[in-house]
């Protein structure tokens, strides 16, 4: 069994930008937007500097940062991942709001 995958970023702080059901872009708007960082999953092989085997959750997963700019896609859709649809910063599912952080529109 391998040892849990520390999170690479606080994605409850991302902004946003932009969302279509499993995928979404947005934006670090605090002191982290410095650095990059990234983890994937595809069915049991998971990425984070180094691949591995897992026992999967999700089928494909990934999450990146660079600089201020994020993105995730996983399918099926899970908590870090969540069924979102968002255009230009305005959130549409399942809140609706403007330049909603991924913590507000998760809790």
């Amino acid at each position: 069994m391998s040892a849990p995958v520390q999170q690479t970023m606080d994605d409850s702080a991302v902004m946003v930008m932009d969302a279509c059901m499993c995928c979404y872009d947005g934006c670090l708007c605090d002191g982290s937007c410095l650095g990059c960082a990234y983890k994937s999953t595809i069915c049991c092989l998971e990425g984070q500097g180094s691949c591995r085997c897992l026992t999967p959750t999700t089928c494909i997963k990934q999450q990146t940062q660079l600089c201020c700019l994020v993105s995730g896609c996983a399918c099926p859709c899970d908590s870090e991942v969540p069924c979102m649809l968002a255009v230009l910063c305005l959130t549409c599912y399942p809140k609706c709001g403007c330049c909603k952080k991924m913590g507000e529109i998760k809790g």
